[in-house]
């Protein structure tokens, strides 16, 4: 790949030395990228699996919140009657 970028720059009229310092510089760059990719699909899929877990997190919490609803009126009705007798 170090060549075909450096005739790539060579090409457009830069320097020699200055191509060859750019084109190792991308050379040493691009496996960072890749790395990042494979980074990038593996948090994607690890949201993915956040996502179906949050889901059964609100399925689940759904039946709490009418509990704690009827506790809460039960509670009001009990203070309610305790201060009209």
């Amino acid at each position: 790949m170090e060549a075909e970028v450096f005739d790539a720059f060579h090409s457009i009229g830069i320097a020699d030395d200055k191509a060859v310092a750019a084109a190792l510089a991308l050379s040493k760059r691009v496996p960072d990228v890749l790395g990042m990719k494979l980074d990038i699909r593996t948090l994607k899929a690890d949201v993915g699996i956040l996502k179906g877990d949050v889901a059964t997190l609100k399925v689940d919490v759904s039946p709490l919140k009418w509990m704690l609803g009827f506790v809460f009126a039960g509670v009001l009705t009990l203070v309610l009657k305790a201060f009209v007798h």
